[in-house]
């Protein structure tokens, strides 16, 4: 979620410093898209390494809004451009077909970074998900087999200023809108499958929301860090570089986040985060929610009092070329299984570690394991382990990953009855990203969902493209 703001104040380095931000910039690429798909994790000093791993805004080097900039930035919307801002592949498949179309934006992109320090990451993902087989919906008709996701999403940052020996004054948001093709808003592929994993966590339904409005401020040159608004505690807690983003990685749920840690880590909701990097190579990162709130509300169901707050420490040695991180989380919740049904309050207690590290082999592995209380509102235990895999085939800009999840749910769902307990379930995803233009990837994905719990028992097989454009 999070876009790093690289610039310099010096005017013969703003090539350079255009460049650095063009290959750090979107969520994924902060950790491994560069110009030559090499993560300059082995030239970041300790204090660097824990800012990355610690999921900061923004490291240190940039223009600020408040600052005098030292030369003069005018908008010419039909200047040549190189392609989508902040995204620079450099080894596509196809020429792009629409890029003269789209100029002005992606000048304004630029316009927006150079005179008004303002980041920006915008694209659409296009999804077509099939599924082997489905259950009926409550009117008793089957659900379709077919369905089609698309989201819009809209970054901006904006860097405001960094006093001396203060820190980094920055805003986050994040736009988004959703819609749902083939079924009515409100389709879920999982329940149209019956599987406890959700095959299509891309999937937002039909609406538009805010989904992130928040405020960074630093303290001691940036080892010290409050942000307070609206956003996702995934951002802070058990965030795999590696399997992160629906958008260009795993689609599974279950891959994408973590099943004990629901409904708080996945949500996007009213929060109070502090990060602190006591010494190089180590982030500690503490926060409270408001998981009453989601991402279509503010501040509206606040009086209901529930919480999600949250611990982790996070080790990022510089070992290696790539990225390293090593973490342990902890985490508290009063909102259980129960409360939709009941309203009543019951705290459960989640405890997660992760691990994930680059190779320089281009290999990715990653662990991640989380155990909860038996209350707990999704899963009381879950295990994924991930192999991720840049350059495959000798191409710079592709990427491919294979996972599997393996998790104990704690409701009774499916054609149980509720004294029973629920089945372990398990599913493997596998999916291969080609970067088929400058601005477009190409994800063709396959799911085999194993323990469905409703309708027959047998593996449902989920087959899905994806289509990322960048803007």
């Amino acid at each position: 979620m999070n876009a790093a703001v690289f610039a310099q104040s010096e005017t013969t380095d703003h090539a350079r410093a255009r460049a650095e931000f063009s290959a750090l910039t979107t969520k994924d690429g902060l950790h491994y898209q560069t110009p030559s798909g090499k993560l300059p994790w082995d030239l970041m000093d300790g204090l660097d390494r824990a800012r990355a791993g610690a999921g900061f805004f923004s490291p240190a080097r940039f223009i600020t809004l408040f600052e005098p900039h030292p030369t003069p930035v005018t908008l010419d919307p039909f200047a040549p451009h190189s392609g989508a801002y902040g995204f620079t592949p450099t080894d596509p498949l196809l020429p792009g077909p629409f890029e003269d179309a789209i100029r002005p934006l992606r000048n304004l992109e630029q316009y927006l970074y150079e005179g008004l320090s303002t980041s920006t990451n915008i694209y659409y993902t296009l999804l077509l998900q099939g599924l082997s087989r489905t259950i009926d919906d409550p009117s008793g008709s089957a659900y379709q087999r077919w369905s089609g996701t698309g989201r819009l999403d809209v970054n901006l940052q904006t860097v405001f200023a960094k006093p001396a020996g203060l820190g980094t004054s920055t805003l986050q948001v994040l736009f988004r809108d959703g819609v749902v093709f083939a079924e009515s808003g409100s389709y879920s592929a999982a329940t149209a499958a019956g599987t406890f994993f959700n095959p299509n966590s891309l999937n937002m339904s039909d609406h538009a929301s805010l989904n992130i409005l928040a405020m960074q401020q630093g303290f001691l040159d940036d080892r010290l860090v409050l942000t307070v608004g609206k956003m996702p505690p995934n951002s802070y807690f058990l965030l795999n570089y590696f399997a992160d983003d629906e958008s260009a990685q795993f689609l599974n749920g279950s891959l994408d986040g973590n099943d004990v840690f629901q409904p708080g880590q996945g949500n996007y909701c009213p929060g109070l985060v502090v990060q602190g990097i006591p010494c190089d190579d180590l982030y500690v990162n503490a926060g409270i929610f408001d998981i009453a709130d989601n991402s279509t509300t503010a501040l509206e169901n606040i009086d209901e009092r529930l919480y999600f707050a949250a611990l982790e420490v996070g080790w990022t040695p510089g070992d290696s070329l790539y990225v390293t991180r090593y973490s342990a989380t902890i985490a508290v919740s009063n909102q259980g299984r129960d409360w939709e049904s009941t309203g009543e309050k019951q705290t459960n207690v989640m405890f997660g570690l992760l691990a994930q590290k680059r190779f320089d082999n281009d290999l990715a592995p990653f662990v991640e394991y989380a155990i909860g209380s038996e209350v707990n509102a999704t899963a009381s235990m879950e295990l994924s382990i991930g192999l991720g895999v840049f350059s495959p085939l000798g191409r710079t800009d592709d990427y491919a990953g294979i996972g599997w999840s393996w998790a104990q749910p704690t409701s009774s769902y499916g054609d149980l009855a509720p004294t029973n307990d629920p089945p372990s379930t398990s599913v493997l995803e596998a999916f291969y990203r080609v970067q088929l233009t400058n601005s477009m990837q190409l994800s063709p994905d396959i799911q085999l969902l194993c323990n469905p719990a409703n309708g027959d028992d047998s593996t449902v097989v989920a087959f899905a493209l994806r289509l990322k454009t960048q803007f």
